[in-house]
């Protein structure tokens, strides 16, 4: 089917947001007052406005990338230096976009969403489309670079974001990777349930803020605003504790796969879900028929307030349940709370994906080449430096009867030969491996076994040089390094 390119989606959208950014200008009632930012930048401050628009162009171009002021730049006043331009687009920024505006919620999307935009038939009620997306870079951790890749990975941790309409009540994510790959923990979470816990915070401020007043003149009403509130609680509470309990039973089966250990949950009876659960078993139990009586008053209502807002009681969770050991699947469902409205913000999901190599791993490959490059080095220390195993059973006696009869102080003489087995047996037994790029998964969760057999290699290539120049009687301490390192 006919679709749009990269470019051509980028340039709609650099087009589509510039045009909102000068519409939200526009409509603002601030831009008609000669004494705000946002005239001058309506107006006469067109640099400002167009570094605003380049920025727009460039976060959608290159994503939310930018680069750092150096800390000893120069602050000027001059009313057309980068300085100043700069302020001026930042003020008028913050006056027309809030924290939390739609303009800058779609920013985001559009510059860190692989946005795929085709055309299809209208004739068909209903289209499957098959898509291969572009390798795209991920933003991976932060690491000292003299750490990274010499610390064995023994899990790719991977997370998605995404974004759920409002229209959808159904939502699927399904993840497939190579045999070689075991997918150890996938589970997702949203904030589907954000509206209300932000609506149960505000009721909750609005009654402890009235307490009093509600009290003094009808503490029926009062009553029946707390045991809302308290329903509510306890709603959060039950599906909270069943997002626990299968998160736990999840957790205690992917651990059955690969250890004989379970997980260690911390015991901390102060934690909101653990709370929240035991209020909504007391509440189920009939255990707060009076909530006015001292249960719930205004200041246990401020903190009650505080704490949710400043936890994730609005995420739920689901895990996988898929059988398969290299694939993974999530269903989430969009769970109506109570009898409040369906909300019209959309549910911003993250979908958390840990993969580990599955066994037999390049690791045992690699153990197996240590092996044998062990017993070739340790087999010509045993002809050619026979002093370092006198007094030991066996190779003793063997070093003993097998060392050649050269002078010490020259140059073996069959040393090519030595030097061709030490460089061809190792690299035969190297190319046999199945060594992915390190530019795939499976390439990094095997880069430390990758770096253990090219060592042996370069090992295995030092002693050759050493052999091929140095002495009979010099071989020693090359030998007891080598068979050191290895």
């Amino acid at each position: 089917m006919p679709r749009a390119t990269h470019q051509e989606t980028a340039r709609a959208l650099i087009h589509g947001m510039s045009k909102a950014f000068r519409m939200f200008l526009e409509a603002d009632p601030r831009a008609g007052d000669p004494q705000s930012t946002l005239y001058g930048i309506r107006n006469g401050l067109h640099r400002s406005r167009w570094l605003i628009q380049a920025t727009i162009a460039n976060l959608i171009d290159n994503g939310g990338h930018h680069p750092d002021l150096p800390a000893d730049h120069i602050r000027r006043n001059r009313a057309t230096d980068s300085e100043s331009i700069r302020d001026r687009a930042d003020q008028a920024l913050v006056q027309l976009f809030p924290p939390d505006s739609a303009f800058l919620r779609l920013l985001e999307i559009a510059s860190s969403e692989y946005l795929l935009v085709t055309e299809v038939p209208t004739a068909n009620p209903q289209v499957f489309l098959h898509f291969d997306a572009p390798v795209m870079p991920a933003r991976g951790r932060r690491r000292k670079a003299t750490l990274w890749g010499l610390v064995p990975e023994h899990e790719f941790t991977v997370r998605y974001q995404t974004v759920i309409p409002r229209a959808v009540n159904s939502y699927h994510v399904t993840i497939e990777v190579p045999p070689e790959i075991q997918v150890r923990r996938f589970f997702l979470t949203s904030d589907v349930d954000g509206p209300a816990l932000r609506a149960l915070v505000n009721d909750i401020r609005a009654v402890a803020d009235e307490y009093d007043d509600l009290n003094a003149v009808s503490p029926k009403l009062l009553e029946q605003e707390l045991q809302s509130i308290a329903s509510r609680l306890a709603e959060f509470g039950r599906r909270r504790h069943r997002d626990l309990d299968s998160f736990k039973a999840y957790l205690t089966e992917c651990y059955s796969v690969f250890s004989n250990r379970g997980p260690a949950f911390p015991a901390k009876p102060d934690l909101p879900v653990t709370w929240l659960s035991g209020f909504a078993q007391r509440y189920e139990a009939d255990h707060y028929r009076k909530l006015a009586d001292g249960v719930f008053t205004a200041d246990v209502l401020r903190s009650l307030a505080d704490r949710l807002e400043s936890t994730d009681m609005d995420q739920d969770l689901y895990v996988d349940n898929d059988p398969r050991d290299n694939a993974g699947h999530a269903h989430w469902r969009r769970r109506p709370f109570g009898s409040d409205p369906q909300s019209v913000e959309p549910v911003e999901a993250n979908v958390f994906i840990s993969l580990a190599d599955d066994l037999p791993s390049l690791s045992s490959n690699v153990s197996k080449l240590l092996l044998a490059v062990t017993l070739l080095v340790l087999g010509f220390a045993v002809v050619l430096a026979p002093g370092l195993f006198t007094g030991v059973p066996v190779l003793g006696g063997l070093s003993a009867h097998l060392r050649p009869e050269v002078p010490g102080n020259t140059v073996l003489n069959t040393a090519d030969a030595v030097v061709t087995v030490l460089l061809l047996v190792p690299g035969l037994l190297l190319s046999r491996l199945d060594i992915p790029s390190h530019r795939s998964v499976l390439g990094r969760l095997r880069l430390f076994p990758r770096y253990v057999a090219y060592a042996s290699m370069v090992v295995a290539g030092a002693l050759a040089m050493f052999v091929a120049g140095a002495s009979v009687e010099g071989l020693a301490v090359p030998f007891v390094v080598a068979l050191s390192c290895l």
